[in-house]
């Protein structure tokens, strides 16, 4: 009987999807043993990238800080 495996990501550059790929290529070169389905995670809006300076930054400092509502504010502000 067949493994499932999902992997689910987000990648803002697609990098990510390379590196999970990679990590999976045992999993994959068994096919008869497992069934993989990579599931990319789509954002109703994309994040400017490269992000600006400031916007990181104020962004970063609230994540460290745990003020995720004003996160979410600055965030709308895109």
């Amino acid at each position: 009987m067949k493994k499932n495996i999902l992997i689910i990501y987000y990648s803002q550059t697609g990098q990510l999807e390379d590196i999970v790929r990679n990590i999976a290529k045992p999993f994959e070169a068994q096919k008869d043993a497992y069934d993989i389905t990579y599931y990319n995670i789509q954002l109703k809006e994309d994040f400017p990238f490269p992000w600006p300076g400031d916007v990181f930054s104020i962004l970063f400092l609230n994540l460290i800080c745990r003020f995720p509502k004003k996160s979410f504010l600055l965030r709308k502000k895109f």
